[in-house]
C-alpha cells in the first residue's frame, strides 16, 4: 500500500515540475501537490534520476533547493502520467 501511495506523490510532483517554467522550490512543490513534505520523495527521484537539483540562483538569498525534470523524464513524461 505504502508503495502505490509514493507513486502517485511521484506522479503529482512530476505534473507539477512539467508545469512549472523554471526549477522550483520545495514551498512550490508542496503547494501545488499538497504534500506537506516532499523532500524525502524529491530525494529518491533525485536518486533514480527523475529530478535534478538545479544550482541556486545568484539572486536568491535564501538558498533553498529547487527542483526541475531531467530531460530524460520529461521525454518519458506522457508514459509515466499514463
Amino acid at each position: 500500500m505504502e508503495g502505490g501511495l509514493e507513486d502517485k506523490k511521484i506522479k503529482k510532483i512530476l505534473l507539477v515540475l512539467a508545469l512549472a517554467k523554471s526549477p522550483a522550490p520545495l514551498d512550490y512543490i508542496s503547494l501545488h501537490t499538497g504534500i506537506e513534505e516532499p523532500y524525502e520523495i524529491l530525494e529518491r527521484m533525485e536518486e533514480g534520476g527523475l529530478v535534478r537539483r538545479s544550482p541556486p540562483m545568484r539572486w536568491s538569498c535564501s538558498m533553498v533547493p529547487m527542483y526541475e525534470i531531467t530531460p530524460a523524464t520529461q521525454k518519458e513524461l506522457p508514459h509515466m502520467l499514463s
